[in-house]
């Protein structure tokens, strides 16, 4: 585990450990095809055992639907249920990694 010092609104701060989700979805973040290798029941239990926050799509034809988290860098790891701008509609991952300024990498959705 990795400690991450957090400064709370009272000046007070504490040291939260990071589970190892968090460094789960880092390595994803930073070697982008692993994502392929979950299924989106298993890719949510590790989000929920991390400091990422989640939530579903915002925007397009999918409100409320999907899946995403993020953490405050900037880094996205979303699940998309499918359009017909990519893979023909079927499923897919997108990862978004904020340090690199390159488009958004696609992947299709295995099921793990």
């Amino acid at each position: 585990m990795e400690t991450e010092w957090i400064v709370r609104p009272n000046g007070v701060i504490t040291a939260v450990m990071k589970p190892d989700s968090d460094n789960t979805l880092y390595g994803i973040i930073h070697n982008p095809k692993r994502i392929q290798k979950y299924s989106i029941e298993e890719f949510k239990k590790i989000v929920n055992n991390s400091s990422w926050k989640s939530g579903t799509l915002m925007k397009g034809n999918h409100v409320g639907e999907g899946f995403k988290a993020y953490d405050n860098r900037g880094n996205l790891i979303q699940w998309h249920p499918g359009t017909s701008r990519h893979f023909d509609g079927e499923a897919y991952w997108k990862v978004s990694n904020s340090a690199n300024n390159l488009p958004p990498e696609r992947f299709t959705y295995l099921g793990g």
